[in-house]
């Protein structure tokens, strides 16, 4: 049987993995963005700040995410350990 922390860590690597995925995605396309010629430079501007957000965005879900799966997956006295 599953217990709850089981479920838990399950949701938690899932959304890890989620998060990951797109850091790597968003980082990909803004590398294409920016050697990309044919983009007009005001254009390419506003998509690199849209690009740059949305992964500080990210990467701050992803740094909370660790926060809580250490709190809700791990009793007190492993967090200690870690």
């Amino acid at each position: 049987m599953i217990s709850i922390s089981d479920e838990k860590r399950f949701c938690y690597i899932t959304r890890k993995i989620e998060l990951t995925t797109a850091i790597t995605d968003f980082i990909c396309f803004k590398k294409y963005i920016e050697e990309n010629k044919e983009i007009q430079k005001n254009t390419k501007e506003k998509i690199l700040k849209t690009i740059n957000t949305t992964l500080e965005y990210f990467e701050n879900e992803l740094y909370i995410l660790k926060k809580e799966y250490l709190i809700f997956c791990y009793p007190l006295e492993d967090r200690k350990n870690l």
